[in-house]
C-alpha cells in the first residue's frame, strides 16, 4: 500500500464525519482489516500469472462479492415472500438493492480498473483479458496458443442492470401494494 493511504489509514479517516456511511469508508475499513475474498478459482492451464492483487484490490474484491451476496438476499426475500412486506418495507427493500447494486459497480470498475493499470505494461497483447484467481493471483488468459483472447471474463465483468437483477414484472407488482 502506498505511503498516503498509509498515512490516511494511520490517521483514522475513518472517524472523519463526511465519510461516516459512505464506500469510501466501507473500503478503507475493508483494507484495515485485511479483508479479501478467498474463494477463487485456481489458475488454469492456458493463463499466465502477471502478479498479484494489492491490498486496495483485495479489499474491493471482497467488497464486490459482499454486495453481491446482499443482493441475492434481498432478490429472495422479495421474490419468496413479496406478500409479506407492506409497500414500505418493500420500498426500503428496493432501495437497499439499489444501493447493493451501485455499490458493487464502484468495487467492480474501480478494482479493474486499477489492476488493469497496473499489469497494462507486462501485457504482451491487449485483447487478452486479464482475470483474478486463487491466492489473489492476476493472470492473462489465453485459449491454449497464447494468441487467442477467452471472451468469457468479458461477460462477467459486464455490471448487471438492475432491471436485470430484479424482473421489472416485481417491481411493477410490488409498486401496486
Amino acid at each position: 500500500m502506498g505511503n498516503v493511504m498509509q498515512d490516511v489509514l494511520n490517521q483514522g479517516v475513518l472517524n472523519v464525519a463526511a465519510l461516516k456511511g459512505t464506500f469510501i469508508e466501507e473500503l478503507f475499513e475493508a483494507m484495515r482489516n485485511g479483508h479479501a475474498h478467498d474463494d477463487m478459482e485456481p489458475v488454469n492451464p492456458g493463463e499466465k500469472v502477471v502478479g498479484e492483487m494489492n491490498e486496495m484490490e483485495k479489499a474491493l474484491n471482497f467488497l464486490r462479492h459482499k454486495y453481491r451476496e446482499a443482493e441475492k438476499k434481498i432478490i429472495g426475500c422479495l421474490n419468496g415472500e413479496s406478500d409479506l412486506y407492506s409497500h414500505k418495507e418493500k420500498t426500503r427493500l428496493i432501495d437497499k438493492l439499489v444501493s447493493c447494486r451501485s455499490r458493487f459497480q464502484v468495487a467492480e470498475k474501480l478494482m479493474w480498473e486499477n489492476i488493469e493499470t497496473r499489469i497494462a505494461a507486462q501485457k504482451s497483447e491487449r485483447n487478452n483479458p486479464i482475470g483474478i484467481r486463487a491466492d489473489h493471483q492476476i493472470v492473462i488468459m489465453f485459449d491454449g496458443n497464447e494468441h487467442s483472447p477467452l471472451g468469457e471474463i468479458i461477460a462477467l465483468r459486464e455490471a448487471l442492470t438492475l432491471r436485470d437483477i430484479l424482473p421489472l414484472a416485481l417491481l411493477k407488482n410490488m409498486m401496486r401494494d
